[in-house]
């Protein structure tokens, strides 16, 4: 009697369960990303912080810096 061999079914099967976890996990990330970005608020609904971006108020916050001590150190 001759004996047949089945490593070439196993290789399938072990292929296409991989495929299918591989379809599985693609599925689950790509609603999860979609649930963030549904959380996060759009940025055209979003209002500037008053001030924040004037001229006067970078030169200030650049008058402000000790730009002396920046290299201490290194």
């Amino acid at each position: 009697m001759e004996q047949k061999s089945n490593s070439a079914l196993i290789s399938s099967i072990i292929i296409v369960i991989i495929i299918v976890l591989g379809g599985i996990y693609i599925w689950k990330t790509s609603v999860k990303n979609k649930i963030i970005q549904d959380q996060i608020p759009n940025a055209q609904n979003t209002q500037p912080v008053a001030g924040a971006s004037s001229t006067a108020s970078i030169e200030q916050d650049l008058n402000g810096m000790d730009v002396n001590s920046l290299d201490k150190g290194l």
